[in-house]
């Protein structure tokens, strides 16, 4: 019990420092990485899943760049949130990329992950509209592979009815086989709080007591 009062006495200081949420840099090479041991929660997703509003929203800023040009990011951005770090990796799925660029892509993400031993969590944004595809399901096959938890962030519930929200709920639920799968309007803020809460207390904190 003073365990669990601990961890929401802690989440409660989390939401008050996620005010102070900063950008901290871009990165390209390895040693352009900032050099933080904090926990980092790692964001990935297609390039118009909704990752940055996502971002916004989590960190209750406009620390994201919301681009209405589908891949535009190409770095991966870091952001000190308190007592963590929350990493934004470039879109994936974008055609408009040419081979060399989805080489590229390809090669940053293999070396942040090869080197970056604080990363506590995976989180995987895709619209919930979309169904599971070959490319969510190589990231959840990869995650696995490196020993790292998958969250599932089905974004954009708003866009949908209720109708139609429970028939793509249940569907993705079937498609994705996730342990941890949340649905989230990042313009409504609606089960912001509970993945917010999930991630801190199950990924996060234990990390930060290592």
């Amino acid at each position: 019990m003073h365990n669990r009062k601990a961890v929401r006495l802690n989440h409660e200081k989390l939401k008050f420092m996620k005010r102070k949420c900063k950008f901290i840099k871009s990165a390209w090479a390895p040693n352009e990485y900032p050099a933080t041991i904090l926990p980092e929660v790692v964001m990935t997703g297609r390039s118009n899943a909704g990752k940055s509003s996502l971002i916004n929203a989590w960190t209750s800023s406009q620390l994201a760049k919301v681009s209405s040009t589908p891949g535009k990011t190409r770095l991966i951005n870091f952001f000190e949130c308190g007592p963590y770090n929350l990493v934004d990796l470039p879109g994936y799925g974008f055609a408009a990329r040419s081979g060399a660029e989805i080489k590229d892509f390809q090669k940053i993400i293999e070396s942040y992950f090869s080197l970056r031993t604080q990363i506590c969590c995976l989180i995987l944004v895709m619209d919930i509209r979309r169904d599971w595809s070959d490319d969510e399901e190589l990231l959840r096959r990869f995650a696995h592979s490196i020993q790292k938890p998958l969250v599932v962030v089905a974004s954009k519930i708003d866009k949908l009815n209720q109708k139609d929200f429970k028939m793509r709920q249940k569907i993705l639920i079937e498609q994705s086989r996730a342990e941890h799968i949340y649905f989230i309007s990042s313009t409504q803020k609606k089960g912001l709080d509970d993945l917010e809460d999930s991630v801190y207390r199950q990924f996060v904190h234990p990390k930060i007591n290592n």
